[in-house]
C-alpha cells in the first residue's frame, strides 16, 4: 500500500504555570488554533459569547454562551469559529493536585453540556460558577496562591465525583470505590499495553475476578465491551500516528495493536464516526488556515465578564 505522506507536526503544548501555580486562567478571542495536546494539564474550555467549535480525539462539539467542555491529558484537539467570541481556558497543573499525576493520567473526563445526563447537571453548574468566578477574580489580579490551590483541586475533585466515564452513563445505580478502583485499575493496564495482545482471561485474572463476571462488568461500562475499549484505546493512539508519520494505514494498524487493518477501519469509523483515510483528509485541510488567536486584557475581560457573570447568577437562581 503506498505511504500517505506526514500531514502535520502534532505540537505538545507544556503550560507554563508561573511558580508552579495549580492552575492557569486564559481569556481569548479564538479563530484557529494549532492541533496540539497538553502534556502537564487538563483543560476546561467555558464560552462567554459568540461560539466556538471543537474538535477532540472522536468528538466534535459547537460551544455556545456558557458550555463547558473538558480536554484530558493527551488529548489531540484544535478549536476554531467564524464568529467573534470570548472563551475561557482553565488549565490545572497535573504536578500540583491534590490527586496524583498517574492516576489522572488513566482516567477519561467528560465535564461538557453535549450529553450531559440529569444526575450530573447540578455539578455540571458548579463547575461553571467556579469557572467564572475564577475568571472574574483572575481578570481582577485577586487571586492568591492558596486560593488557587483550593480552587484546582475543587476542580479535580468534582471531575472525579461526577464526570469520570465510571459515573459518566450512570454505569451502576449503586456506585462504590471498589468498582471505581477497578475500572481505573483495567484502564491503566489496556492504556499501557495497547500494542500486546490482551486477553479478557488474563485481565479477569489481574483484577482478580472471574472472565465470565469481567465480561458483564465490562458490558455495563461506558464502553460496551472489552473489545470496544480496546479499539477505542488503539484508534486514539493511532489517530496521533496517522497524522504524524508516513506509515499506511495497515503499518498503523499493527504497531497500534490491531491484528488487521479491517479492525482499525471498524473500530475508528464506529467512534470518529470516520475513515482513517477522511480523518487525514480533515487535518489537511485545517492545517491550511492560518493560526488566530487574541488575548484578551484584563481590563476588557472585566468589561465583558461582569454583566455575563451577573446575568448567569440571576438566572440561576430564578431557576433553582
Amino acid at each position: 500500500m503506498k505511504k500517505i505522506k506526514k500531514i502535520l507536526t502534532i505540537r505538545e503544548e507544556k503550560i507554563h504555570f508561573t511558580d508552579e501555580a495549580a492552575l492557569k486562567v486564559q481569556l481569548n478571542n479564538i479563530r484557529h488554533t494549532p492541533v496540539h495536546y497538553h502534556s502537564n494539564s487538563l483543560e476546561l474550555i467555558y464560552c462567554v459569547k459568540g461560539y466556538v467549535d471543537i474538535l477532540c480525539n472522536h468528538e466534535t462539539v459547537r460551544l455556545m454562551p456558557n458550555e463547558i467542555f473538558s480536554v484530558d491529558y493527551e488529548d489531540l484537539h484544535c478549536i476554531y469559529s467564524d464568529s467573534d467570541n470570548l472563551v475561557i481556558q482553565i488549565h490545572l497543573n497535573m504536578n500540583s493536585l491534590s490527586t496524583s499525576r498517574e492516576y489522572l493520567e488513566n482516567v477519561y473526563f467528560a465535564c461538557q453540556d453535549a450529553g450531559c445526563q440529569s444526575y450530573q447537571r447540578e455539578a455540571l453548574e458548579k463547575v461553571k460558577n467556579l469557572v467564572l468566578a475564577t475568571a472574574y477574580k483572575y481578570a481582577q489580579k485577586t487571586l492568591q496562591k492558596q486560593e488557587i490551590k483550593g480552587i484546582a483541586n475543587q476542580f479535580t475533585n468534582t471531575f472525579l465525583s461526577n464526570f469520570d466515564w465510571f459515573n459518566y452513563l450512570d454505569m451502576y445505580p449503586n456506585q462504590n470505590e471498589l468498582l471505581r478502583q477497578r475500572i481505573q485499575r483495567i484502564l491503566a493496564y489496556c492504556m499501557k499495553h495497547y500494542t500486546e495482545k490482551i486477553t479478557i482471561s488474563h485481565m479477569a485474572d489481574l483484577v482478580h475476578i472471574d472472565k465470565n463476571y469481567f465480561s458483564q462488568f465490562m458490558r455495563k461500562s461506558p464502553y460496551g465491551s472489552f473489545s470496544s475499549m480496546m479499539g477505542y484505546i488503539r484508534c486514539y493512539h493511532a489517530q496521533y500516528m496517522m497524522l504524524e508519520t508516513e506509515y499506511s494505514i495497515t503499518e498503523v494498524a499493527y504497531r497500534c495493536g490491531f491484528s488487521d487493518e479491517k479492525y482499525l477501519y471498524k473500530n475508528f469509523h464506529s467512534w470518529w464516526g470516520k475513515t482513517p483515510t477522511e480523518h487525514r483528509r480533515w487535518f489537511k485541510k485545517y492545517i491550511t488556515a492560518p493560526d488566530n488567536i487574541q488575548s484578551i486584557p484584563e481590563s476588557e475581560a472585566i468589561k465583558i465578564l461582569s454583566p455575563f457573570i451577573a446575568l448567569h447568577f440571576v438566572n440561576n437562581n430564578i431557576n433553582s
